[in-house]
């Protein structure tokens, strides 16, 4: 009898111990999987909780998921047992980022996070124990898709096409660390490089030539960097290169072109102009003043080349040259369709000047008070009464020589006698 009621016992707990075992098993979200890549369940992207899952002892439970377009995974496992591992693997299994969630209780569960930028594809997520015994968890899984496909495969030998004036967009992902860009530059000049960055951190980058020389470097220490550099033509490279759990980033070289009303200096560092019509093609200047005093001739040019733009000089500026008495002689570029207001009044030394052909209106006091301004060669037609400004030639040399085209004597005699020239002024036709 007492043997009987052994048995009984013994059966009743092992009726207790498989009963227990089967709600386990039961109570786990299925699909999951220990153990086997192969048959991994669905993970899904949406930034939600799963269900609670149970992590049988010695064994790994295995999912995965896809994404279309790169961007950057948040995975979060919240481990309700200690030493519980997640891990996250491409889609050859070869790890990317590993978190152990060293504490962690059913009461007080810790949560881990990997977030790492991927590029497109299949991707895998492991939970397991890092001391093999069993324990509950839950994951979420958010994506950031970027909206951009991971170029993995370009590089010095194969870049991607980037045109000047223009801007790429990428992204730097675990596997796709580095990107490469080529250029052509057309003209000579100077171009801004940029570089804008999100996420990248620790990411730089570089500009080479085609000998791969290094030229300029922007990290992504900002939002967004630049520089102004002159380029020659030929062919530029632009590689992205860094950042460690990768981002999205833009890049270009764009050509700078000076606005109107920018001042430019030139080649030489002597003159500056002033940016009257703005463009690569048909860009204006007026020319301001220059920085070398004490020089007897002085040449407006009729054009001038700065930073790899030609320019028509079609103006001379207000008081450019005023009181300047080193100067003798003057010339005139071409192009020149205006002499502004005190040019060059008081220019005591000043002797000989030629208005070319081009030239519309004199500004006021533009010659006032050269006292040895004697010979003036005037070959434009195009000067009106409003066009030449008050005492424009008061005060030059009493016997002046002033040559004027054949057609426009009579007419410039009044004008210029009305602006300053004495009665003693001796005109004559040009030929």
């Amino acid at each position: 009898m007492e043997e009987m009621r052994s048995y009984e016992k013994c059966k009743r707990k092992i009726t207790y111990i498989v009963v227990a075992a089967m709600i386990f098993i039961v109570s786990r979200a299925v699909p999951v999987y220990a153990g086997d890549s192969t048959d991994a369940a669905a993970l899904s992207i949406n930034g939600e909780w799963s269900e609670r899952y149970g992590l049988e002892e010695g064994t790994t439970d295995y999912y995965r998921f896809t994404i279309q377009k790169a961007g950057k995974i948040d995975l979060k496992m919240m481990a309700y047992a200690p030493d519980l591992v997640c891990t996250l693997y491409d889609g050859g299994l070869n790890g990317i980022k590993e978190k152990c969630a060293n504490v962690g209780s059913e009461t007080s569960p810790r949560t881990v996070t990997i977030e790492w930028w991927l590029p497109q594809g299949t991707f895998y997520v492991a939970v397991s124990s890092r001391v093999e015994k069993s324990g509950a968890y839950k994951l979420k899984a958010d994506l950031r898709s970027s909206g951009i496909t991971a170029a993995d495969k370009d590089s010095y030998d194969h870049p991607q096409d980037m045109q000047v004036n223009g801007q790429v967009s990428g992204v730097l992902t675990y596997s796709n660390k580095d990107d490469w860009y080529r250029s052509r530059i057309a003209s000579a000049g100077y171009y801004r490089c940029f570089s804008r960055w999100s996420g990248c951190n620790g990411a730089t980058c570089f500009l080479y030539d085609q000998d791969l020389r290094e030229l300029c470097a922007m990290r992504s220490d900002a939002p967004e960097n630049a520089k102004e550099i002159m380029l020659a033509p030929g062919i530029y490279y632009m590689k992205i290169e860094g950042g460690e759990a990768g981002g999205t980033y833009s890049c270009g070289i764009k050509e700078i072109i000076p606005v109107q009303g920018d001042i430019l200096t030139d080649d030489r560092g002597q003159v500056r102009y002033k940016v009257t019509k703005a463009g690569r093609e048909g860009g204006t200047v007026t020319y301001q003043s220059s920085g070398a005093g004490g020089r007897a001739s002085i040449v407006i040019p009729s054009t001038v080349r700065i930073d790899g733009i030609t320019y028509k000089v079609t103006g001379i500026a207000a008081n450019a040259y005023k009181g300047d008495s080193g100067i003798r002689k003057v010339t005139i570029g071409k192009n020149v369709t205006s002499i502004g207001a005190n040019t060059f009044s008081k220019c005591a030394n000043l002797k000989s000047v030629t208005i070319p052909a081009n030239v519309k209106s004199i500004g006021k006091q533009a010659f006032y008070n050269c006292k040895s301004l004697k010979n003036v060669t005037i070959k434009t037609t195009k000067l009106t009464s409003s066009k030449v400004g008050a005492n424009a030639f008061k005060g030059i040399h009493k016997k002046a020589v002033i040559k004027v085209p054949k057609s426009r004597v009579r007419a410039y005699k009044k004008i210029l006698k009305k602006r300053g020239v004495v009665k003693g002024a001796v005109y004559k036709k040009l030929s």
